[in-house]
């Protein structure tokens, strides 16, 4: 997002976070409030202080008091300098960390969710982080929406080439596989693959400058890219669809 190093975020009069904006998208992260680092053993004059090594080392309750000030005491209508900006949200989009910690699971007891997405990578270590963290959202009766492969596979775009190489060694269109089974497993086959993402050199280039790739413009010659971005389309589809039943039920 291009927010490497950015100040503390400012606070309104009735002394709620405001969020710090780029690209068009508000955002709030922990890693916004914390200290920069010290140089340890480093000269001051080669330390550059950042908060990219600050380690977060809290107990339990200290991690979900964090997370209760980020999901309720943003004010998502205020802009940077803490005046109104309109309406606020239409979705929150909460990026947790893998496995079954306190942070996913202060989250999924304080917030009513309507969708979830499970990113993994097409490997067995991977899913089995998944599986863990799949049951919790079950036993928390958080709704899935299904399943979005990572680096799936890679596409040759030599001349005289384009061939898909699984560089996991798993096909998960192929039945027979240990990965694909494992998805089955946790009902997360069929229409719930909802993407299987390429791996594409400029995602990881944008995100390196702080530009995301689906705002980067049309994919070079198509290929990868455009099969990339027009995969991630059709998961945001999925994903608002799911908002709009959730709260059409609700009214």
């Amino acid at each position: 997002m291009g927010l490497r190093g950015v100040e503390e975020p400012g606070l309104t009069k009735t002394g709620a976070l405001v969020p710090i904006t780029n690209h068009g998208i508000p955002t709030m992260s922990m890693a916004y409030l914390l200290p920069p680092s010290k140089a340890n053993g480093v000269s001051e004059d080669d330390f550059e202080p950042t908060n990219e090594d600050t380690p977060v080392v809290w107990r339990g309750l200290m991690v979900q008091k964090a997370v209760q000030q980020l999901l309720f005491q943003t004010d998502w209508s205020a802009s940077e300098g803490g005046k109104n900006a309109g309406p606020g949200l239409d979705v929150l989009v909460v990026d947790l960390p893998p496995g079954t910690g306190d942070i996913p699971l202060t989250v999924g007891q304080l917030v009513d969710v309507d969708s979830t997405i499970i990113v993994t990578t097409p490997d067995i270590l991977s899913l089995s982080d998944v599986r863990r963290g799949v049951a919790m959202f079950r036993k928390l009766e958080m709704p899935i929406t299904g399943l979005v492969v990572n680096n799936s596979y890679f596409i040759c775009e030599n001349e005289d080439c384009g061939t898909k190489h699984h560089l996991y060694g798993h096909d998960i269109t192929s039945s027979d596989g240990a990965f694909s089974k494992g998805v089955r497993a946790m009902g997360l086959g069929g229409s719930k693959i909802l993407a299987e993402l390429p791996l594409v050199v400029d995602v990881g280039k944008g995100s390196e400058r702080g530009v995301p790739y689906a705002l980067s413009g049309e994919a070079k010659g198509g290929g990868a890219g455009q099969v990339w971005k027009d995969a991630m389309n059709s998961v945001a589809e999925r994903v608002w669809g799911e908002i709009v039943r959730s709260n059409e039920k609700d009214i």
